[in-house]
């Protein structure tokens, strides 16, 4: 979410991105936490006007699928584990299918956390950033969906 808030707000651009399990949306993930830590409507709707307030854009403009136009024409790699507990895979697979060119990659049984600890993972996030024209991912982390 940030990188594609610096691309829309600061003068900069990306030929290549990689995102790791991104997170979908700020007004879900508000929703997790309030409801984690017991806030109830009212101070969701103050905490939805400091935010706001303080980035001066609307809470509900943080889709991470809305923001696709700030960052063409970047190529996109997103790497996501089927077995993700914190952001939901489908998110990734609707980045994907939202994103021109795009891929996926998906892993199992790696989670939320221990993506980036897998060389197979770090090889393909590497080839993709290196390559000077297409996505070259192998091995057990396969890509699995591309528009």
């Amino acid at each position: 979410m940030a990188t594609m808030l610096a691309l829309r707000f600061e003068p900069l651009s990306a030929e290549r991105l990689v995102f790791l399990a991104p997170m979908p949306d700020v007004p879900g993930y508000l929703n997790k936490l309030c409801s984690a830590v017991g806030l109830g409507p009212r101070a969701r709707r103050r905490l939805d006007a400091l935010i706001e307030e303080r980035v001066g854009m609307a809470i509900d403009d943080f889709r991470l699928v809305q923001m696709i136009e700030f960052a063409a024409p970047a190529q996109l790699l997103v790497v996501h584990d089927r077995d993700d507990r914190q952001t939901p895979y489908e998110t990734a697979v609707s980045l994907v299918h939202g994103w021109p060119g795009a891929t996926l990659l998906t892993t199992e049984g790696l989670g939320h956390r221990r993506v980036l600890e897998d060389p197979d993972v770090v090889a393909a996030i590497t080839r993709f950033v290196a390559s000077p024209t297409e996505v070259p991912v192998s091995g057990p982390a396969s890509p699995d969906v591309r528009p």
